[in-house]
Parts: C-alpha cells; structure tokens; sequence
C-alpha cells in the first residue's frame, strides 16, 4: 500500500494541470476541516487536505510531540505528491508553522511552493512567550482551556470516550508549537500571504509583520476584522 496516502486521505480526482493547494489543519484538527474547500475552489485550484498522524483516519498513530520531526516526516509524501505541477501551501495556526518548517525543506531541494499561505499564526522567528506551557496542564484545565478557545463542540469536551482520543493529539500538537525554536533558516524566496484577525488576541496583528523578514519574494498581511 502507498503509504503516503495516509497523508492525503480522499479520492485525488481527476487529473488536471490546476495549481495543488495543500492545506494544512490547525491544532487539534484534521483533513476534514477543509472537506468543502474542494467543492467551493473547484476549477481554480485542486485541494489537498492533508492529515497528520494521531487524528481522523490516522487515530491509531501517535501524535507526533516536535514540529521539526512533523515536518520531516510530511516532506517526501508532499513532494511525491506535488509532482512536476504548480502547488502551493496553506496552513492554519499550527498548519502555518508546519507549512512554513516544509516550505524552507523543499525549497533547499528547489522544489518550492509557489506560495505559502500562513493564517492565525505569529512570524515563526518569535519566542512563543507562553508562561504556562498547555502541554503540560492537567486533562482538567486542558479541557478548560479548549472550552475557552470555544474551538471545539462543547458535546465533545462533554464525552469521556472522545476526549480520550481528542486530548492526547492535542497535548501533542501543543508541545509541536510550544517546544519549537526557530533555527537559522535562510530566507526564503517564495511569496507568503498572512492573514489574522485585528482581534485575535492569541495571535495579535503586531505579529504578523514579522513575517516578512522570512521571505526575499515579498509579503502581503491581511487581516479580518
């Protein structure tokens, strides 16, 4: 079995030359979050969710703990996948970190995307700054910090069968985020589009900015009110 279809669940579709939009979950989340982007982008660009391990179809795999691992691991299975068509990445929150650690890795091997889409994530360069790291917070304020972030159906936080499987891929994806430090990338040369909120406050305006200093290709910031 080709084993890279564990990353990109679903039926490929037919063959075309439209540009491939990987798209990369937010903490916590899965392929199934951008189900509809392939109905709604359908004629401009082919959708690729993509799904990492510990969630979804890949539950009975271990969530993986460091984002550098994370990247390695999708690397091979993106590029095999992009082939020799135009594709570009989009990335949620800790999809646009994820997005970002693959795009330096397959532009090293000139194999960039044509575009790199970071949404609800701080310039990578950043110190995470968090005082108390969630990843290490008891299954109690966990759940309680979930509830506050009010991403996730409260029928679910409710259910001790679920959250038995939703609680430790979220530790994880966590610890990704939290334990990661920039290392001495180059700058890139491939255009990125970031895009926030004015008020998120989990991930201010003030820095998004930053990502422009990753990338030589220039860098548009969009934010939502």
């Amino acid at each position: 079995m080709n084993t890279d279809r564990r990353w990109f669940p679903g039926s490929p579709g037919e063959p075309s030359e439209r540009t491939q939009l990987f798209c990369l979950p937010h903490g916590g989340g899965g392929a199934s979050a951008y189900r509809e982007w392939r109905d709604k982008l359908a004629g401009i660009a082919d959708v690729v969710p993509v799904q990492p391990p510990g969630r979804e179809g890949r539950a009975a795999e271990p969530a993986e703990w460091s984002m550098t691992a994370l990247a390695e691991q999708l690397f091979e299975p993106l590029r095999r996948r992009a082939g020799d068509r135009p594709y570009a990445i989009f990335g949620h929150s800790m999809g646009a970190l994820l997005g970002y650690e693959v795009t330096v890795a397959l532009a090293a091997v000139g194999r960039p995307p044509e575009l790199l889409v970071a949404s609800g994530a701080p310039a990578p360069q950043l110190p995470v700054g968090t005082e108390r790291p969630v990843h290490r917070m008891s299954e109690d304020e966990l759940v309680g910090h979930l509830r506050e972030l009010a991403g996730t159906p409260d029928s679910v936080l409710r259910n001790a069968d679920l959250l038995s499987l939703l609680v430790p891929t979220v530790r994880a994806d966590f610890a990704a985020c939290e334990t990661y430090v920039h290392p001495p990338h180059p700058v890139l040369d491939v255009p990125l589009l970031v895009l926030g909120g004015e008020q998120d406050t989990g991930v201010p305006p003030a820095t998004l900015g930053p990502w422009r200093e990753r990338t030589a290709a220039g860098c548009a910031v969009h934010t939502f009110p």
